[in-house]
Parts: C-alpha cells; sequence; structure tokens
C-alpha cells in the first residue's frame, strides 16, 4: 500500500478489502491483531498520511 500511495499518490487498498469483506473473505479477525474489522484502521492511517502531504 504505501509503494502504491509513493508510485501514484493513491492507494486501493480500501476497496479492495472493502470488496473481499463484501464477498465474505474478510479475514480481520484473525489478521487485525485488535481482533476486528480493519477498515476503519485503514482510513485513519490513509487520513494521516494525507495530512502529513
Amino acid at each position: 500500500m504505501v509503494q502504491e500511495l509513493e508510485e501514484t499518490g493513491r492507494t486501493t487498498a480500501l476497496e479492495e478489502i472493502t470488496a473481499h469483506t463484501k464477498a465474505g473473505r474478510c479475514g480481520c479477525e484473525v489478521n487485525n491483531p485488535e481482533g476486528s474489522c480493519c477498515i476503519g484502521n485503514l482510513k485513519h492511517l490513509l487520513e494521516s498520511i494525507a495530512k502529513e502531504s
């Protein structure tokens, strides 16, 4: 995601995760250390990066 942002100025990570979640392929409970949906975390991270730019 960071490399994509650096190279293109945007990322499709949020759209990709949303699509996987809608398709029933959410792994946040296992992969996110918080044990819950990671979309909020990702939105917060992207907002933080945008503010730094």
